[in-house]
């Protein structure tokens, strides 16, 4: 029993990890929903309207930031994601912290690994909005360009 407990907790702490860098780049759209959302019950939207108008704002939130942060100017690029990674780094350094308190007596070494889960997380969040830039490439009037790439190796050599 205690081997089976054992595992389960060690399944339990990765799947909590996997969750936390694959969530990182929803934590804007999410605080920006959940602020709508708040907003929208307070003014008497009613739960369904609370909740189409939390999901909505999250989609397009979400959708907007991927297609700003896939613009070419860098200095856009960069506030984008600084506005993605803040708040993926910021909720994945207090998760760390507080974890970290069950069985890591030392204050250093418990910052210590909130600030180090904290970079990775933000890295994650980038990488994964620079995932979605790279995806699309844009011509000169915005609009999507779909070149057709050539199925195999030997076809590229050839021209």
């Amino acid at each position: 029993m205690l081997a089976i407990g054992l595992i389960l907790n060690i399944l339990g702490i990765g799947v909590v990890c996997w969750l936390v860098f694959e969530l990182t780049v929803y934590a804007l759209p999410f605080l920006i929903a959940f602020y709508i959302a708040t907003v929208a019950l307070h003014s008497g939207a009613g739960l369904f309207g609370t909740l189409f108008t939390g999901i909505a704002a999250g989609a397009v939130a979400i959708t907007i930031g991927q297609l700003a942060f896939a613009a070419r100017p860098l200095i856009v690029r960069t506030l984008i994601g600084a506005a993605f990674v803040g708040p993926a780094a910021l909720a994945s350094y207090d998760l760390i912290f507080a974890a970290s308190q069950i069985g890591v007596p030392s204050l250093l070494w418990r910052e210590v690994f909130a600030w180090t889960g904290a970079i990775c997380a933000g890295a994650t969040a980038w990488s994964r909005l620079a995932i979605y830039a790279g995806s699309r490439s844009f011509g000169r009037g915005g609009e999507v360009r779909s070149e057709p790439q050539p199925l195999l190796a030997a076809e590229m050599r050839e021209e």
